[in-house]
C-alpha cells in the first residue's frame, strides 16, 4: 500500500518508545524476523541485554543506524532491522494529537472531528479487537494516511 511505511515512521515519531529494543520489539533480517523476549542475561561470563524468541542474544553496544548486530564480532554476524513494536490504536492517536487534535475517537472506533456526530470515514472504524495496526483494513489505512501524511 502506498505510503504505508511513510504512515508507520510518522507513528513512530509520534511515539519513539515504539522502537525501544524491549519486550516485543520486532526485529528482522532478509530472511527472518525476531521478537525480543527478554533483556539482561549473563551466560559463560558474558552479558547479554536482550534476546529473542529463537535463542538470539544482543549486547546493547551493538546498535547502528536503526540496526543491532548479531554476532560475537563485527564482521561474522548478521545486522537485524529493528521494526518495533506493532502500532496500538494509542500510539495512532498520539500522532492525530500533534496533527491535527480536532480529530477524537468514539467508543466504537470511529474518527470524528469535534465531536460531530458523522464519522469522518464512514465505511471505516478502527477494529479494538485486534489492536494492531499491520491487522486494520485497508479502509482504516487509507484514511489514516489521508489525515497524517
Amino acid at each position: 500500500m502506498k505510503d504505508y511505511q511513510k504512515l508507520k515512521e510518522i507513528i513512530q515519531e509520534a511515539n519513539p518508545k515504539i522502537m525501544e529494543l524491549k519486550f516485543g520489539c520486532e526485529l528482522m533480517t532478509d530472511r527472518q524476523k525476531e521478537v525480543i523476549i527478554d533483556g539482561q542475561a549473563t551466560s559463560n561470563g558474558n552479558t547479554w541485554k536482550w534476546w529473542t524468541d529463537t535463542g538470539k542474544k544482543f549486547y546493547d553496544d551493538q546498535i547502528k543506524n536503526n540496526q543491532v548486530y548479531h554476532g560475537s564480532l563485527i564482521g561474522d554476524g548478521v545486522w537485524f532491522k529493528i521494526l518495533g513494536k506493532p502500532i496500538h490504536l494509542a500510539d495512532v492517536l498520539m500522532a492525530i494529537e500533534k496533527k491535527n487534535p480536532d480529530i477524537m475517537i468514539d467508543v466504537s472506533g470511529r474518527f470524528l472531528l469535534n465531536e460531530q456526530p458523522a464519522p469522518l470515514c464512514q465505511e471505516c472504524s478502527w477494529n479494538l479487537k485486534d489492536d494492531n495496526l499491520d491487522n486494520q483494513s485497508d479502509e482504516i489505512k487509507l484514511f489514516l494516511i489521508n489525515i497524517l501524511i
